[in-house]
């Protein structure tokens, strides 16, 4: 079963909560979690403005996704709120291959066999309750052998097929180019990397709360001695745009991955010192205010106790008598001015 996901990708290792609206997907979801087949895969969709729960051509995704473990589904309480909250854990990088079913773009009649690659799905398994904390490393990772799982994956669709409506795909995995992780430029722009990380969030709170919350959630050792998991760590992490954040996912090359990650992460550094730089510009305007306002007030003070200064009653009544030394008044309106 494939999940269409918008703006941002999923990556390998890194949980991610998504939102599902089409009751057909959502009962679709159900019943795999129900039968023990809690897998999906997610493919980015190419129109950023495009939010959708099923696609009909493989042209509307990225070719590149991931698959991924369903570790709780949460429905809200409010009647009002239709829509269904899924937790999901990829574990690795698939490419599509093409839509199966009637309604695909590419779909042949008994030609869902499995690659030599080995199949998407995988086995059953227990998956957690909404909210209950589940740890990758607690489960079985899903089998990339074709078999019995395979068979049985494609048996649990074809059964809900004909009560719900959903997008399921061919799909086959994809590993990362071979490399050395000893190679200099390799362990060069891993050090980079993690001391941009380490400069962001002397700088960003909310940067340093996500470093934290993703730690709590991974082995940090293994995530950055791992030049892999490293590259796709900091761009989860950063805000890059979609489609840098899906020419890192789709870049098998773990070399150049790092370096498109260390790229996106150096814009956010340069985003956090341009934020950082005008908080400085404005607290330090605020401040000079309150002081040339504070100073002010004490000399105004000061003056007033030496009689230096008259208040403004005091200047207007000046103004008028001044005035009125020019004027012609009868005797008695002089008068009456002058006793006032």
């Amino acid at each position: 079963m494939m999940l269409p996901i918008t703006r941002r990708p999923l990556f390998p290792s890194l949980y991610k909560s998504i939102q599902v609206q089409d009751p057909q997907v959502i009962g679709a979801l159900k019943e795999l979690v129900e039968r023990g087949e809690p897998y999906v895969a997610t493919f980015m969709l190419k129109n950023d403005d495009k939010d959708v729960d099923s696609i009909k051509s493989t042209d509307e995704v990225h070719d590149i996704g991931v698959f991924s473990r369903i570790m709780s589904i949460y429905v809200s309480p409010n009647p009002e709120d239709k829509h269904l909250t899924v937790a999901l854990y990829p574990w690795r990088r698939v490419r599509m291959k093409r839509i199966l079913g009637a309604g695909g773009d590419g779909a042949k009649e008994g030609s869902s066999a499995p690659t030599k690659e080995g199949p998407a799905s995988a086995g059953p398994g227990d998956v957690p309750a909404a909210g209950e904390a589940a740890k990758p490393e607690d489960q079985a990772p899903p089998p990339t052998d074709a078999g019995d799982d395979a068979g049985k994956a494609k048996q649990v669709l074809e059964s809900i097929e004909a009560d719900y409506s959903f997008t399921a795909l061919e799909v086959e995995n994809v590993e990362d180019e071979p490399y050395d992780i000893k190679n200099a430029t390799i362990s060069a722009t891993m050090s980079e990397i993690v001391s941009v990380l380490r400069e962001i969030t002397t700088m960003n709170p909310m940067f340093r709360e996500q470093i934290h919350h993703f730690a709590s959630a991974q082995v940090s050792k293994a995530v950055f001695e791992n030049p892999s998991k490293l590259a796709d760590f900091a761009a989860a992490l950063s805000g890059g745009s979609s489609e840098e954040l899906q020419d890192i996912l789709s870049d098998l090359n773990v070399a150049t991955r790092l370096e498109k990650a260390l790229v996106v992460l150096k814009k956010e550094l340069m985003n956090a010192q341009l934020q950082n730089k005008i908080s400085k510009d404005v607290e330090a305007k605020i401040s000079k205010r309150q002081r040339d306002f504070y100073l002010m007030e004490q000399l105004k003070g000061i003056k007033r106790e030496l009689g230096l200064e008259s208040d403004g009653k005091d200047k207007l009544i000046e103004q008028f008598k001044a005035k009125a030394e020019t004027l012609q008044m009868p005797a008695e309106v002089k008068k009456v001015f002058d006793e006032e």
